[in-house]
C-alpha cells in the first residue's frame, strides 16, 4: 500500500516580501487612511501578526 509524505515548507523570502507589501498597501491606500494597522513577522519563531484596532471589512 502506498504512503504520502506530507511537508509544509515556507520560504521566509517570500512571507518577509508579503509582510513589506501589506505594509506599504496600507500605508498607502485612501480607504486605510486614520487606520492603526501593522504588520510584524517574527523569524525566529516564525509568526506572523496582524495587529489593528479596527475591524476591516470588504
Amino acid at each position: 500500500m502506498p504512503s504520502f509524505d506530507i511537508v509544509s515548507e515556507v520560504d521566509l523570502q517570500e512571507a518577509r516580501n508579503a509582510v513589506d507589501n501589506a505594509s506599504r498597501e496600507v500605508e498607502s491606500r485612501f480607504d486605510f487612511r486614520n487606520v492603526e494597522a501593522s504588520f510584524e513577522l517574527n523569524d525566529a519563531s516564525k509568526t506572523i501578526k496582524v495587529l489593528s484596532e479596527s475591524a476591516i471589512s470588504s
